[in-house]
């Protein structure tokens, strides 16, 4: 969890009730904030699976529970200092056949202003292309569609960054 997020008083109740050996990998609904406004994120899907999150970014670092297995045996293995290290994981673990279950309340809210390091969008994007290279194996023009498709689908909560990093 970054510094300046918070969470509701019962997100931790709310995901440890859902974690079981079917669910081990478990996010909510969250809150991007600014210094001027908010923008609640809903997931839709009850379940996100690779797929979902190859031309999306549905899912926020500090919603995320995982059993503790998950973290010793996948994402332990991943602790490269890049950006996007969050996808990273992400994608890890979804290759491994885990899914997440969505809790669908807003239990988390995220900060965003200009000293956040997503306001390095250049690095962010550059950390994407090698993920989508090396852990999906995807060529580059696969990646370029791709990242078409990112833009579109995540445009408004885009923005949205944008204009914290610029106040």
């Amino acid at each position: 969890m970054d510094s300046d997020d918070f969470w509701d008083k019962n997100k931790l109740l709310y995901q440890i009730k859902r974690i079981n050996l079917k669910n081990k990998f478990v996010c909510s609904n969250f809150t991007l904030q600014n210094k001027r406004k908010n923008m609640n994120i809903i997931i839709e899907k009850n379940i996100l699976r690779l797929n979902d999150i190859i031309c999306d970014r549905p899912i926020a670092l500090s919603s995320v529970m995982a059993e503790k297995k998950i973290i010793k045996n996948i994402i332990k293995k991943k602790l490269q200092n890049i950006y996007a290290e969050d996808f990273l994981w992400w994608v890890s673990i979804l290759k491994a056949g885990h899914h997440f279950l969505v809790v669908k309340k807003n239990l988390t809210f995220v900060s965003y202003h200009n000293k956040n390091r997503s306001a390095q969008l250049l690095l962010n994007y550059i950390s994407l292309i090698r993920i989508y290279h090396k852990e999906l194996n995807f060529n580059y023009f696969k990646i370029i569609v791709l990242f078409f498709l990112l833009f579109i689908k995540t445009f408004k909560k885009n923005i949205f960054k944008f204009r914290a990093f610029i106040n």
